[in-house]
Order: structure tokens, then C-alpha cells, then sequence
């Protein structure tokens, strides 16, 4: 049961430090818990223990309800490379989704006990999804649970080399997949030699998802039978579990709540990914948890799903839906077309990373900049409506909305209520206008795999933008000290350690990293460090594991810095180097392409060159340098900690090119190594230019 904005404002802190628990000259704080459930942690709901339960209660408060949604594909141009869509969703009901999900999980059965090794047949398996998001992944992870099967959740932009990994560490014998994935899955049958089948989730007709470039599917066949995998489409899966429903041929095999449900394969920035187990309990207890305190209504909430769901946050974010029976629309695969989604769809909870909200903010900002006068009228808009807010607890202005924001509310539906943002921290100034332009609650989560995902999570009704709320109630926190980097849990700050029923029971086939990571008393290490402020909200601060020492002995911890950079309007992606043989930092800088635009009309309205020329320009290269120093130097940032050179690089570090994990977190070594060249001649540079200075 959510609690109201009344209740949340009528606490008078975040979170508690329960009694005795901390100890005078020790290396860790007290244990602190939410003040909204101080007593006793949230482990679940009361009528429902596990993910098939939470669907049946969503599916049982309106079967005719709108469950799951896309928009079909309607035509091919340029060859296959570019689709049109049908202007509105096509939806299936709860009740044609919960027939669709009993139908493939006997289907899936009857193929497992036909294709696995005899002692395997009546034994729980784990199931690969391998695709974008859309109806098809959420049936099948449904179905898989329904006979206890987790399902490993594979990203749609992970590699061969990734997906062949992560096939044979969790020893995967079947997969289900998009038309365009099935040829990669079909190629790792020499390095997985369990692999048996394969279902690809398009039927004979065509495929209403991925690129029409994709093979045919009597191509996948042939390609199948070669390699040893028997080849299944979804619908054959659901009619030949059809029969057996009918037949009544078995009995479901349904999940306890310490059973696995799913195995989310952790991004793994600084080496092998780790496969996360995590259980229907731990599921259930950050959704009964999170549910206090910024729950939808049953059956009237709408969710945009676009963020992968191989990661826990729209997993968690999809499970919350159709336990209240709320809408889940698919967006059609590209980003860059999200809000043409969204307009369509009209979401009311909108889960956000601070990459696309940032794009968000620096599109209309760079509109409303177009004129002096615009950006002076806008930002008077923008203090005046804050000023309401914090008077009147209003996200709403009777003026100020029909005049200026009601057009911006638009960009995202016009029916946005919350706004979640995760995996980052989210800028001051860009909270305040989701805030305040989109007349919505932003809500900020901050977690790891190995938690769910949400181990503190800021209030709906708490206007303050410097924190990460308190921890969420499903869970106790306590930091400990890190001295190394003078972090000392006296001064309430150090190395976050979470407890409770959310943390995951251990990495798959990894014990020595599972003792590594978790204490025997079940403490999780999550590396991240925070602050605790006077109301029990934690900010969080650095990371332990990617600091590096400088040649002088000073530890910096670059995702900290590049955080702070990230804040100047002429930045889409930055790279912040250091290293134990130089005494100052360089950074790599991928320029904003809308930002880089309107400054070259400015600076020369009558060049036409290319954002890559842009990005060979001095004037750029110094109008940049100029912008990182001035927000370094707003953001308190010491002298170690300022970037000395920088390089501009038009082309954006991505999965693709195998420079940021999936979740879009640097792979940090990868970086270094592949730009090597770069870094050393900033540095030869700067080694130059302090023998210039020497002479003088």
C-alpha cells in the first residue's frame, strides 16, 4: 500500500539509526533503515510470494485490461535499413497474455523434455531471452517461471564473444531469441556444446521488431539443423503447449520464493562479467518496498518500456506494472525516436537515465536560447514555478503551465506523473526542470545487480536535488570506513554495505567472488561511497574501486570527475585519465552534436562544416576547455582534480565499438588501451608545455 505525500511529509527524517548499533571507535557506522519501516524490513507482500503470484493478482483485477502493447512494423525502405510504424499500439489483454504465457510454458516443457539429457527433463533449466524489448521477451520469462526455469537475460548489443561467455557460464541449453539475433545464438554451438534449441521469436510471416535485413527463416533452419539446434518460432512453442494444456499432460512446476528467477550478467567495465543470481523473494521485496513509497494505481498506470530489460531496473519496472495491472508499451527499438513513442503512448511513469534526460534538457534549452529574450523569459518561468512548488507542495501552476510548460509537457505524453532516474546521478539543474517543466515527481534510485537495484531511493514529495534519499525499506545500510581515502564513518562516511532480502544469495558458479562480495552476516560490499546527512539521506560521493593514485600520491576518483564535466552543455560523453606515473589528469571529450551547432552559428554562421571537422577546430577544442574549467571550478573541484588537456573525438564510445558496457558505463581499460596513442601525446604535451614555462 503506497503511503501518501501526506504521510511522506509528516516524517521528520529519511531514515533512523537503530539503537546500539554503532560502536565508539569502530570502522562503521550504526545500521540505519527507512523511517518508514524502522522496526522490520519489507521482505514482500502479504498475499503474493513470487513473480507468477504478483502477475495472477495484476491479471485478476481487470482480465480485459491492456497488458502489453507495441506498435507493428508496417513497411521497409532504403532497403531494409529504416521501418515505418503503425501510428497507434496494438495491445493484448491480460487475459490473451496469461492464456499466451501458460500456453508457451507448457510448450517450452514439451521441448526440454524432448530435446535435454534424460536426468535434465523434469529438472529446472535456465532459459536465454536474446532480443529488444517487446512481447515476446516478457511471455517468455513469464512462461519460464511458471515451471521454475530462471531466465538469463542477455543484452541486445552484447557481441558474439559476450553472448558465447555468457551461454556457457550458465550452461544454457535453450534460447529464445529475435530473427536478427538467431544467427549469433546458432554460431556459439561449438563453444557451448549444450546449447539444443533455439525459438526465435518471429514467426513464419515476418517480424514486427528487428530488421527486415535479418536471415529468412529458412535460412535459421538449415543454419540449425547444421549446427546440431533444433529451431523453433514462438507460435509453435505456444501450439504445441496449447495441446498439452488441453491434453492436461502436466502440472505446473511453480517456484518457491527463494527460487532463482532470473541471472542478470553484471556489465563488467573492468573485467569478466559476473552472473548475479537473484530470486523471486528478492524481486518481491524491493517491489513491495518501492511500492510504498511511489506506487501506481491498479490498473490505471501506463509504462514506456525502452531501457533494456536484461537490466534489473526495467525488469523491476515491467514486474511493478502487471502486478497493479497497469499497461506496458514497447517502444520500436531506436532511442533517437523514443518521444515520437512516448507522444504516442502517453506513459504515466516515465523510468529515465540521466544520459537521456540530459538530452531532454539540453534540446529544450537549447530552443529556448534562441533569443535573449526567450532564455531570460524561460528561466524567470522556471524560478517562479519552483518558487510555487516549495510554498504550496503543488507540481502544478495555474498560469505558468498553460503559458510555458504545457507545450514541453507534451515532448514526453502530457500524462507523466513520476519520473525514475537511475544508474547515474542526476544533475541539480536537470532534475528541477523535469520537475518543474513536466509537472512530475523525479524520483532518483541508486543500487547495484547485486541488490535489485534500488538500495536508497529519494521521496516523490523532497525537493532537495543532493541526494539519493534514504535506504529503501527492504533493506538496512551502514557505511565503513575507507581511510585510504579519508573516508572515516566517525564523520558519517564511507564504503556503502547493504543487508536484507533483496541481496542476491551469490554470483553464479562463483563462490570466491561471492565471499569476496558478501560478508558471512550477509553484509553486501557495494564499493560506492556516500555521505549521510542530517536526515538520513545518503549522497553519494566516489567510488573505491576506480580511483587511481597520481605520481604525487593523491587518489582521484575519475567517475566523480567526470560526472562534474558531464555538466557543461558542450559534453555528450567524457573520459577522465590518470595514472601512477603522471601527476596531472587528461580526459577524451565527445562534443555534443546539438550544442556544437548552435555554438558554430554563433561563431561562424556561414561555415558548413561536418560535426567531425568540428571536431578538429582549435576554436572548439578552446571554447570547451574554457566551459570544463568554469563548471570544474562551480563544482569545487581541487586542483588534482581538473583536467590539464583534453582531445575531441567525433565518434561516441559505445557497445558497439566495445568501449561502454550495455547499461552505457566506460569500460575503463578498454578506453585506455584503445585511445593509448591519444593520452600519451596529451601528455607529451603537457610535458611540453612546462619546459616552455621553465625557459621563461
Amino acid at each position: 500500500m503506497r503511503l501518501t505525500h501526506e504521510q511522506l511529509r509528516g516524517f521528520s527524517r529519511h531514515a533512523v539509526e537503530l539503537p546500539g548499533t554503532r560502536v565508539d571507535g569502530a570502522e562503521e557506522t550504526g545500521i540505519f533503515r527507512s523511517i518508514i519501516s524502522p522496526d522490520k524490513l519489507v521482505s514482500g507482500y502479504d498475499t503474493v510470494s513470487t513473480s507468477c503470484e504478483f502477475f495472477d493478482r495484476g491479471a485478476s483485477l481487470n482480465p480485459k485490461a491492456r497488458c502489453l502493447g507495441y506498435r507493428p512494423a508496417l513497411l521497409s525502405t532504403s532497403g531494409g535499413k529504416s521501418r515505418a510504424f503503425a501510428p497507434d499500439f496494438t495491445w493484448q489483454t491480460y487475459a490473451e497474455v496469461a492464456t499466451r504465457r501458460l500456453n508457451f510454458a507448457h510448450g517450452l516443457q514439451s521441448v526440454a523434455e524432448k530435446l535435454l539429457p534424460l536426468p535434465s527433463r523434469n529438472a529446472p533449466f535456465n532459459l536465454g531471452i536474446y532480443s529488444i524489448n517487446r512481447p515476446e521477451w516478457i511471455i517468455a520469462d513469464l512462461g519460464a517461471a511458471l515451471f521454475s526455469n530462471p531466465t538469463v537475460a542477455l543484452y541486445d548489443t552484447l557481441g558474439p564473444e559476450a553472448v558465447q561467455y555468457i551461454l556457457q557460464d550458465a550452461n544454457v541449453p535453450g534460447v529464445v531469441a529475435s530473427r536478427d539475433k538467431a544467427s549469433s545464438v546458432i554460431a556459439c554451438k561449438t563453444l557451448v556444446p549444450n546449447l539444443r534449441f533455439l525459438i526465435v521469436m518471429d514467426n513464419e510471416a515476418g517480424d514486427a521488431f528487428g530488421p527486415d535485413a535479418a536471415p529468412d527463416m529458412p535460412t535459421l533452419r538449415a543454419a540449425a539443423t547444421k549446427n546440431g539446434i533444433a529451431l523453433y518460432t514462438f507460435s509453435e512453442v505456444e501450439a504445441l503447449g496449447a495441446q498439452d494444456v488441453a491434453n492436461n499432460v502436466r502440472p505446473l512446476r511453480l517456484p518457491s520464493p527463494e527460487s532463482p528467477l532470473v541471472i542478470c550478467y553484471t556489465s563488467g567495465t573492468t573485467g569478466t562479467a559476473k552472473g548475479v543470481v537473484l530470486t523471486h523473494r528478492n524481486i518481491m521485496s524491493t517491489s513491495a518496498a518501492v511500492d510504498l513509497i511511489v506506487g501506481g494505481e491498479e490498473s490505471c498506470e501506463v509504462h514506456i518500456s525502452y531501457l533494456p530489460l536484461a537490466h534489473v531496473f526495467e525488469k523491476n519496472m515491467t514486474t511493478n506494472m502487471m502486478g497493479i495491472g497497469g499497461a506496458i508499451g514497447f517502444y520500436h527499438g531506436d532511442t533517437n525516436t523514443l518521444l515520437e513513442d512516448m507522444q504516442i503512448l502517453r506513459p504515466t511513469i516515465f523510468p529515465s537515465v540521466p544520459r537521456l534526460l540530459n538530452r531532454i534538457y539540453d534540446k529544450v534549452m537549447l530552443q529556448v536560447s534562441a533569443s535573449p529574450d526567450g532564455a531570460k523569459q524561460f528561466a524567470q518561468a522556471l524560478a517562479a514555478k519552483a518558487d510555487h512548488m516549495k510554498k504550496t507542495g503543488s507540481f502544478e501552476h495555474p498560469v505558468l503551465d498553460e503559458l510555458v510548460f504545457n507545450k514541453i509537457k507534451q515532448l514526453i505524453g502530457g500524462k507523466v506523473k513520476h519520473i525514475l532516474s537511475a544508474s547515474a546521478p542526476l544533475s541539480k539543474d536537470v532534475k528541477a526542470f523535469c520537475r518543474i517543466a513536466f509537472s512530475a515527481m523525479v524520483v532518483e534510485l541508486y543500487g547495484q545487480t547485486e541488490n535489485n537495484g534500488a538500495l536508497t531511493m529519494s521521496w516523490p514529495t523532497d525537493l532537495d536535488d543532493v541526494h539519493v534519499g534514504g535506504p529503501v525499506p527492504c533493506n538496512e545500510v551502514k557505511l565503513v570506513s575507507v581511510p585510504e581515502m579519508g573516508y572515516l564513518a566517525s564523520r558519517n562516511e564511507g564504503e556503502i554495505w547493504v543487508r536484507g532480502p533483496d541481496v542476491t544469495p551469490g554470483y553464479l558458479n562463483q563462490p570466491t567472488k561471492t565471499r569476496e562480495t558478501i560478508t558471512n552476516d550477509g553484509w553486501l560490499k557495494t564499493g560506492d561511497i556516500a555521505k549521510i546527512d542530517h536526515l538520513g539521506r545518503f549522497i553519494i560521493v566516489d567510488r573505491k574501486k576506480n580511483i587511481f593514485k597520481l605520481s604525487q600520491g593523491e587518489y582521484v576518483a575519475p567517475e566523480k570527475v567526470e560526472n562534474i564535466y558531464a555538466r557543461s552543455s558542450f559534453i555528450a560523453q567524457v573520459y577522465v585519465h590518470g595514472d601512477s606515473h603522471q601527476s596531472q589528469l587528461v580526459a577524451l571529450v565527445v562534443p555534443d552534436p546539438d550544442a556544437i551547432t548552435a555554438w558554430a552559428a554563433k561563431i561562424d554562421p556561414t561555415a558548413t562544416k561536418s560535426y567531425a571537422s568540428w571536431c578538429s577546430d582549435n576554436r572548439l577544442l578552446r571554447a570547451i576547455e574554457t566551459d570544463m574549467l568554469k563548471v570544474g571550478r562551480a563544482n569545487n573541484l581541487s586542483g588534482i582534480e581538473t583536467v590539464r588537456a583534453i582531445r575531441l573525438l567525433h565518434e561516441p564510445f559505445s557497445a558497439e565499438n566495445g568501449l561502454m558496457t550495455p547499461t552505457f558505463k566506460l569500460k575503463r581499460p578498454d578506453v585506455a588501451k584503445a585511445y593509448r596513442h591519444i593520452l600519451d601525446e596529451l601528455y607529451e604535451g603537457l610535458k611540453a608545455l612546462a619546459a616552455e614555462r621553465a625557459k621563461l
